[in-house]
């Protein structure tokens, strides 16, 4: 039982004291969606329900769906049965409506470090929240701003789940907010197509003011799928949006994005001068955050063209240097360039970044390091790897991976004299690479 704020009226189970909430629209669909999904995280089927309230299944089922407007009585019997708290208040849902506006135009405007300092306010009355009608504008600001941050929430995937249960119930914004932020979130674990599909999605629903930023996420995904004029189209139309509303800082992003498709195709001279452009950009009005994509992105270049002391310099100075997300670049360059630092960084990596990794990312340098250090490699476990990060890479349609992992496979056969077994794996990249090319294509 969740302790109680004392100037919020409240149901208390068993003596029950309650004042009669605003029977607004909202508010019957946000306590309905209370109910139902603490019904469903306790098990109870709506039958189960009815019978220990005594109440039928059918209104318990219109009270859910916020077709019917309970009695006080009736609400008793439910909250009680089900364990729950609820709060209400106008100073409450003033409070909410503060916070949302001002976190949601924060993170918009890119503005993590205002928002970052709302969040941890409003994530300190997280048990009112969450048990009031404020309880959805609560968990979208919420789950939106640690998506896009990559941080951990507690029981985040469980949330997701029972939201999406409810989610025919949402009004077209709570149903934008929820796709975008379960695009973050498979974007972040690698799931690139499903991550696609959810801004897609996210796009043709509620708030157009989310749009370029729905779509600058669903760049990168679909970078991640070498659909790279789909991916330029949509950076181009976000730039556009984005300047119009003099939202710059998301623009240069944008730009930055962009860049990366040049990369993927090595076309230098495109990457130096977006670079250059959002450089100028940055130094002007001093925004570290480009600053360093910059020099991560001048890092990759380099890397390209094989001076990897160079790119090594790059990645050192940046602000956060040992950052995670710049694991995986720094080992690449430390193989490639045969860095004396390469086994006590692989090793720091084994055995204390195992759980901060995406699999996929834990994956690929367990299998780069053994390929290229075969007195390290175990052929067993080389395979093992190589193999589950194929059929990953083939899963989220990362086409990169898909190249390298079949690539290297075919040189493991070969190696072992087994020729059959690389000719199949041949057809079955060349197989991969049709598919990709017709789903391209429609």
């Amino acid at each position: 039982m969740f302790l109680f704020v004392k100037k919020y009226s409240k149901i208390l189970l068993g003596d029950m004291m309650i004042d009669k909430p605003k029977q607004s629209k909202n508010h019957l669909n946000v306590l309905g969606i209370l109910i139902r999904t603490t019904r469903i995280q306790k098990g109870y089927s709506l039958r189960d329900l009815a019978e220990i309230t005594n109440i039928s299944h059918t209104l318990i089922s219109n009270i859910e769906k916020g077709k019917q407007t309970p009695s006080e009585a009736t609400l008793s019997d439910i909250f009680s049965a089900l364990d729950l708290s609820y709060f209400e208040d106008p100073e409450l849902s003033s409070e909410m409506s503060y916070y949302y506006k001002t976190i949601m135009t924060n993170i918009i405007n890119h503005d993590y470090e205002q928002a970052s300092e709302l969040v941890q306010k409003m994530v300190e009355k997280e048990d009112v929240y969450t048990n009031s009608p404020e309880l959805l504008s609560y968990l979208i600001v919420k789950l939106l701003y640690y998506s896009l941050n990559d941080m951990y929430v507690e029981d985040r995937d469980e949330l997701i789940v029972q939201y999406e249960q409810v989610y025919e119930f949402l009004t077209d914004e709570q149903k934008q907010m929820f796709c975008f932020i379960r695009g973050i979130d498979l974007l972040n674990e690698d799931h690139y197509v499903q991550a696609t599909q959810y801004f897609d999605e996210a796009i043709t629903l509620g708030n157009s003011d989310w749009d370029s930023i729905i779509k600058e996420y669903n760049v990168r995904s679909l970078i991640r799928q070498y659909k790279f004029t789909d991916a330029n189209a949509q950076a181009r139309e976000a730039i556009e949006d984005l300047e119009k509303r003099t939202i710059y800082l998301r623009a240069m992003k944008c730009r930055l994005l962009i860049t990366r498709v040049y990369l993927q195709i090595m076309n230098f001279d495109k990457v130096s001068e977006l670079v250059q452009y959002v450089e100028l950009f940055a130094e002007k009005f001093n925004v570290t955050v480009l600053t360093d994509e910059c020099k991560v992105l001048r890092s990759w270049m380099y890397y390209l063209q094989e001076e990897y002391q160079e790119a090594v310099k790059l990645l050192d100075s940046c602000t956060n240097p040992s950052s995670d997300s710049l694991i995986l670049p720094r080992f690449r360059l430390y193989l490639m360039s045969k860095d004396e630092r390469l086994t006590s960084y692989y090793k720091m990596i084994m055995e204390t970044k195992e759980n901060t990794l995406t699999r996929k990312k834990y994956l690929l340098i367990r299998v780069l390091m053994m390929w290229k250090n075969t007195e390290v490699r175990d052929d067993e476990s080389y395979l093992e790897c190589l193999t589950e990060l194929k059929e990953l890479s083939v899963k989220i349609k990362d086409q990169e991976n898909i190249a390298l992992t079949h690539n290297l496979l075919i040189l493991f056969y070969k190696e072992k004299k087994r020729y059959k077994r690389a000719l199949e794996v041949a057809e079955e990249f060349l197989q991969e690479k049709k598919i990709g090319l017709l789903k391209h294509k429609k």
